[in-house]
């Protein structure tokens, strides 16, 4: 085995180091850079891009929800920040590439951050499997797949999208070296991308399947442009998509984080280049998700075990 290969093993078993949250950060960089966050019109989307408009980015707002996101432009617009809605169904590849385009034309050819943030709440596989006593007989309904396709197929496209569009820039840039700012990706998962609830099999599905596509490009090929990918992992955050279960967790004594917990976090993945691992909130810490670390189990389970997520089991 060569030292090449031998080292190159042992930084895939090691992973990275864990995150260090006292260290400060340099919020400047995000000035002057250019975002594409989807899911921008609402909860956790809505809080990354306007913290990264407020801090000097100018973001585009993709979201199929037209009324809120021009809604998120304009209060963009009346601080004097620089913000575009643009209306994209991240099911499409058509309609996420014309997005892509958009960006890149409206705002001067480059793309430095992607925040695939769109995500819809879980059908839940209960209802579909139990049959009644009236239809006993009859056949199952076909269960729907829309969470499948805007919270796995949709960040699969805009995975793609944003690498390709890191990679075309890095081509055609002049070579300085080491760029002062990797291009960004951060990825939007979910603890239930490390369990699994019960019946919930669309939403943790594609959880998964969101950090599974994090693990699969978070170190770049040799041939490929420097960027850096992140996951986040929110537990319960106070947002639409859980107004009605905010009653039963508060009951259950199991804690909800704010938009703003996230939104701290996303910033920490983002400007602070020594962080390329899982964070995962309330009260952020990293699960270190790596071999070394049992692909995020054994910080989960301490966690647990002190009380930081609730009682959530």
């Amino acid at each position: 085995m060569t030292q090449e290969l031998s080292d190159g093993m042992a930084a895939f078993l090691q992973g990275t180091p864990k995150v260090d949250f006292s260290k400060p950060l340099n919020i400047s960089v995000l000035k002057g850079k250019v975002a594409l966050v989807t899911g921008a019109a609402s909860g956790i989307g809505r809080g990354i891009a306007v913290a990264l408009a407020e801090n000097g980015a100018s973001v585009a707002l993709c979201d199929i929800d037209e009324r809120s996101g021009h809604d998120v432009e304009k209060d963009l617009h009346a601080k004097g920040l620089t913000a575009k809605f643009i209306r994209t169904d991240t099911t499409s590849w058509d309609s996420q590439l014309s997005a892509f385009k958009e960006t890149k034309a409206w705002f001067g050819g480059g793309l430095d951050i992607v925040v695939p943030a769109a995500g819809l709440p879980s059908h839940g596989l209960h209802a579909y499997i139990l049959p009644t006593k009236d239809d006993a007989d009859a056949d199952p309904p076909k269960p729907p797949t829309r969470v499948l396709d805007v919270n796995l197929t949709g960040v699969y496209y805009s995975t793609t999208l944003a690498l390709h569009s890191f990679n075309r820039q890095a081509a055609t840039a002049p070579s300085d070296g080491h760029p002062a700012f990797r291009p960004q990706i951060l990825f939007v998962a979910s603890l239930k991308g490390y369990e699994a609830f019960d019946f919930d099999c669309d939403y943790s599905a594609a959880k998964f399947g969101v950090r599974a596509i994090w693990k699969s490009v978070r170190r770049p090929a040799a041939d490929m442009a420097p960027y850096q990918a992140n996951l986040l992992a929110p537990t319960w955050v106070r947002t639409p998509m859980i107004d009605e279960w905010l009653a039963m967790l508060e009951e259950k004594g199991v804690k909800v984080a704010e938009v703003a917990d996230v939104v701290d976090a996303a910033l920490r993945c983002i400007c602070d280049e020594g962080v390329e691992d899982g964070v995962a909130g309330t009260g952020n810490f990293d699960v270190w998700d790596d071999l070394a670390g049992s692909n995020g189990t054994k910080e989960l389970l301490e966690k647990l075990a002190e009380g930081r997520l609730g009682k959530l089991f």
